[in-house]
């Protein structure tokens, strides 16, 4: 009885990894530069998130079921949504644009 209980134990911990997910990759520019600190978050928790590092990798672990969906921003660059639907899409090598920030016109006088 003592056996078939670790082995119950052994077995559920077993299916607990298995269901956890990690979507790696990298984010580059138009210029194919890779960007740093850009957040990466999934939009319907966004607890869960990281940051990319200096060469622009970033790893998202998770534990969500497909489909799901994560977000990417950063100052100066276009929000990207990306859907993950299944393991195929573990791996993503994303590409941002560049976001256009217009400002107000400033009036300097003296008097």
């Amino acid at each position: 009885m003592k056996y078939f209980l670790l082995f119950i134990l052994f077995i559920s911990n077993n299916i607990l990894i298995a269901q956890t997910k990690s979507i790696k990759g990298t984010i580059y520019d138009s210029n194919d530069e890779e960007l740093v600190g850009i957040n990466i978050y999934v939009t319907s928790d966004k607890s869960i998130g990281t940051v990319s590092d200096i060469s622009g990798n970033f790893e998202l672990t998770t534990i969500l079921n497909y489909p799901f969906k994560i977000e990417l921003s950063g100052i100066g660059y276009e929000n990207t949504i990306i859907s993950i639907r299944s393991d195929k899409d573990l791996i993503q090598n994303i590409t941002l644009d560049e976001a256009v920030l217009y400002g107000e016109e400033v009036v300097v006088s003296a008097s």
